[in-house]
């Protein structure tokens, strides 16, 4: 049995058809869940935050029912990690966990230095994404960073001469992003 892993840009269509032919264990589809993804997705404020589409090894969705509905239902093509050829018994240990709660968010955040910041015109959400190297996937990164659909947080800009001041900055613990020294 092999798994590959791979990035893809998964459209409306493809969503759709995997759905229709490939959705036969999951749970039953909650709406409101779906009305949630689909309007992040249109209003261009969903992130890739590295949980994957899973299939087993022979071809069943076993994770990501949710997500591929907000698809079609958006009308808006995402990029996905897809996992395939899983072993048909990873299904009965997938999502079997607590549920995270705010609070547990909120701690994560502050523990690791990322920030959710909410405002009255909405929120903004800063999310870390750690992948191995591949050429395949750095060219997806690359369209990602080119369209602006992910953009790195740039706290503050020094120039070489205010190394020091820099090093000084990161070090105090306060920075929000990245430090850039420019030379």
């Amino acid at each position: 049995m092999t798994t590959t892993t791979h990035i893809e840009k998964v459209t409306p269509a493809k969503a759709r058809e995997w759905l229709e032919r490939n959705n036969t264990r999951n749970r039953n589809l909650r709406p409101h869940k779906v009305a949630l993804y689909a309007d992040q997705m249109t209003r261009g404020q969903w992130l890739m935050a590295g949980d994957p589409i899973r299939f087993d090894s022979d071809g069943t969705l076993l994770d990501g029912q949710h997500r591929l509905a907000a698809v079609v239902e958006s009308g808006k093509a995402q990029y996905f990690i897809i996992v395939m050829g899983l072993d048909p018994r990873t299904f009965g240990v997938m999502d079997i966990g607590m549920a995270r709660t705010p609070g547990d968010s909120l701690g994560s955040d502050v523990k690791s230095g990322k920030v959710s910041i909410g405002s009255p015109l909405g929120s903004q959400t800063m999310v870390t994404m750690l992948a191995k190297n591949s050429r395949d996937d750095l060219a997806v990164m690359a369209e990602l960073l080119e369209s602006g659909k992910v953009r790195p947080v740039i706290d503050r800009t020094y120039p070489i001469a205010e190394a020091a001041a820099a090093l000084s900055y990161l070090g105090e613990g306060h920075a929000k992003g990245k430090i850039v020294i420019s030379v």
